[in-house]
C-alpha cells in the first residue's frame, strides 16, 4: 500500500513555550565547578529547563534536574556536567573536556554523541519535541490505512527530522551510535 500522507502538513519548529522553560543559571553558584567558559556561558546565557519532564519518546521522559552536577564516569576520562536524566535510556551530561552533551547508559555500554555543544542540543530537543507528536500521528494514520505499515519501507518522515538535525549539528548525524542517528531510526517504533 502506498503512503498518501502529506509531509507538507508536517511542522518541525522550536516552540515559544519550549524556548520559555530555558532558564539561565546563576553564575555564582557555577563557579565552583571550574566550568571552561563556553560551558559556562551556555548555561548562563541559554540556560536549561530546570526541574522539567518532558515525555521524550513512548514511555520514556527526560527529567531535567534541579541543578546540574559534575560527575565522573567509570571507565571514562574527564569531568561531567550531568544535568538529565531519560530512565533506562540513560543520563546525559556534558564532557568538560570536548564541551560535548553525552548519553550514558551504564558502564557497560560505551557513552553515545548526543551533540556537540549544550546549544545544539536544546535546539535538537526543541525540534523533537515538535516532531514526535506529529511522528506518532502518522503512524496511528498509516496503521489505521494498513496495519503492516512500516517505517521501515516508508521513512520518508523520519528523514525530514534528520535533515533538521543535519542543519544543526551535522557531526551529530555522522555515525550510526549516535543518539539522534539512532532516535530517527525506523525501529524507533
Amino acid at each position: 500500500m502506498k503512503d498518501n500522507f502529506d509531509m507538507g502538513q508536517i511542522v518541525i519548529a522550536l516552540s515559544e513555550d519550549y524556548k520559555k522553560l530555558w532558564k539561565p543559571l546563576n553564575e555564582e553558584l557555577l563557579l565552583p565547578y571550574n566550568l571552561p567558559s563556553d560551558v559556562l556561558d551556555s548555561l548562563t546565557h541559554t540556560g536549561l529547563p530546570l526541574n522539567t519532564s518532558f515525555e521524550f519518546n513512548a514511555n520514556i521522559s527526560i527529567t531535567f534536574c534541579e541543578f546540574p552536577t559534575v560527575k565522573r564516569y567509570p571507565y571514562h576520562q574527564h569531568d561531567y556536567l550531568f544535568f538529565a536524566s531519560m530512565e533506562e535510556m540513560g543520563e546525559l551530561s556534558i564532557d568538560l573536556h570536548s564541551k560535548g552533551v553525552f548519553q550514558y547508559v551504564d558502564t557497560s555500554l560505551p557513552r553515545s554523541l548526543v551533540n556537540t555543544s549544550l546549544e545544539k542540543f536544546m535546539e535538537c530537543l526543541g525540534l523533537w519535541l515538535s516532531f514526535y507528536p506529529q511522528l506518532q500521528n502518522y503512524m496511528r494514520e498509516m496503521y489505521q490505512e494498513n496495519p503492516c505499515f512500516s517505517l521501515f519501507e516508508n521513512g520518508k518522515i523520519l528523514k525530514l527530522m534528520q535533515d533538521k538535525i543535519k542543519e544543526i549539528d551535522p557531526y551529530s548525524m555522522k555515525y550510526q551510535k549516535f543518539f539522534w542517528r539512532r532516535m530517527c531510526e525506523p525501529d524507533i517504533f
